[in-house]
């Protein structure tokens, strides 16, 4: 699921934020002149595994679909263009979209929900790439 790689990319940060609260709570008149101990963290990482547990049951009642995910993130960097080419998709998101039939599969989303346009003919010289109209109306 990509949707909970990109969650749990998050969590280290959240487990810092996590240790730095209950350190404050613990420290409540003066925290900066504690240090955060190891048993800190380690509760501040229960916290987490806590969470962690019914986030991936939270994932899987949603069903994240893959293709609809990266279209969506596609989507956000889409923004304030006028015209792509797949190569531009390809290139700017290769996080996302390291093989061609996950690029062909997203496109197919965008074109179907009108996100993009494909433009007939290609006017650039070299090997051509389908190119496409970007929707000025993507909020």
């Amino acid at each position: 699921m990509v949707g909970i790689a990109d969650w749990a990319n998050k969590l280290p940060g959240e487990v810092a934020r996590l240790a730095g609260i209950i350190h404050v709570l613990w420290h409540p008149r003066d925290p900066a002149e504690h240090s955060i101990t190891a048993k800190t963290v380690v509760r501040a990482i229960k916290v987490a595994a806590y969470f962690t547990e019914h986030t991936k049951a939270a994932f899987r009642l949603m069903g994240t679909d893959p293709v609809m995910y990266n279209a969506a993130r596609i989507v956000e960097w889409l923004k304030g263009r006028e015209e792509v080419t797949k190569r531009d998709i390809q290139r700017a998101r290769q996080d996302l979209l390291p093989r061609a039939e996950d690029m062909s599969k997203v496109v197919g989303v965008l074109v179907e929900t009108g996100h993009l346009r494909p433009v007939a003919g290609d006017r650039r010289p070299g090997r051509p790439s389908e190119r496409f109209l970007v929707n000025p109306l993507i909020p």
